[in-house]
Parts: structure tokens; C-alpha cells; sequence
């Protein structure tokens, strides 16, 4: 996941209705079920994630 969330961060600051392979939207959906021990332990991603989710 250390390596995989940040691009998706990227990608989804540049587009939040980014699709992976099912639908618009479903990289969130899936950033969105990321528990919340990661984001505590990587918080400059976490604040990143703050900021695309608003």
C-alpha cells in the first residue's frame, strides 16, 4: 500500500472521478476504505487525501 496509495493520491488530484475498471469514481471508493492506522502513520498522505476528499 506504501507504494501504490501516493500514486493514486496523484491521480486523484487530478481527477477524483478517476476510473480504475469498474466505474467512475471507484479509485476513491477504494482510497476511502484505506483504515485509518495508514493515514496515521503516513500523515503528509493523509493531509493529501484531506484536501482531493473536500
Amino acid at each position: 500500500m506504501q507504494t501504490l496509495l501516493p500514486l493514486a493520491l496523484d491521480v486523484l488530484a487530478a481527477d477524483p472521478r478517476a476510473e480504475g475498471d469498474l466505474y467512475p469514481g471507484d479509485l476513491m471508493a477504494a482510497v476511502r476504505r484505506v483504515p485509518d492506522t495508514y493515514w496515521a502513520e503516513h500523515p503528509d498522505q493523509a493531509t493529501r487525501w484531506a484536501a482531493i476528499r473536500t
